[in-house]
């Protein structure tokens, strides 16, 4: 790890942007969502960025974006598909600390109930078939692992600041 920076990697609706702000704040870090970068840089929404450049196109942009972004002194939390970037998710792994906010499928479909506005870019394919697509990937990129099904996000942020204390010292 060669700079000050955790990366919450996962599915939408795992908490990634929601426990980002408070986790930054915690360790006196700023906070950068991607998809907002993104969006901010096409001049669109999510969705529509989809509508426009498609399902890989948008893959294409998050990867790039990755690829690109300042990490120092930062919590990040990425785009739900840019972990098939395996070129920004390298540079992520090896220059920040990776957490994986593993939810469940009860847990996401709980969570998402706006998934057609979100801007997700494995239309067509069910939420399950997409968790099970990309879980191994999380999986590899990540530092550490977080299971979040069943806890408050108290409780998850209490356990985000505890890990990204010890291992960004």
């Amino acid at each position: 790890m060669t700079t000050r920076s955790a990366v919450l990697i996962g599915m939408p609706g795992s908490g990634k942007t929601t426990l980002g702000q408070p986790l930054a704040s915690n360790l006196g870090l700023e906070f950068v969502d991607t998809d907002q970068l993104l969006e901010v840089e096409q001049q669109a929404p999510l969705q529509t960025i989809l509508e426009r450049e498609g399902a890989m196109g948008l893959r294409a942009l998050e990867g790039a974006l990755g690829l690109r972004a300042a990490l120092a002194n930062r919590v990040i939390a990425t785009g739900g598909s840019m972990v098939y970037s395996a070129a920004a998710m390298s540079r992520l792994h090896a220059q920040s600390l990776c957490i994986y906010l593993q939810a469940g499928l009860a847990t996401l479909r709980s969570r998402l109930t706006n998934l057609k506005q979100r801007g997700f870019a494995s239309p067509g394919k069910d939420l399950a078939d997409v968790l099970a697509e990309r879980e191994p990937l999380y999986v590899a990129y990540a530092h550490v692992v977080l299971p979040v099904d069943g806890l408050t996000q108290a409780e998850i942020l209490c356990q985000l600041t505890y890990i990204s204390t010890q291992a960004l010292r």
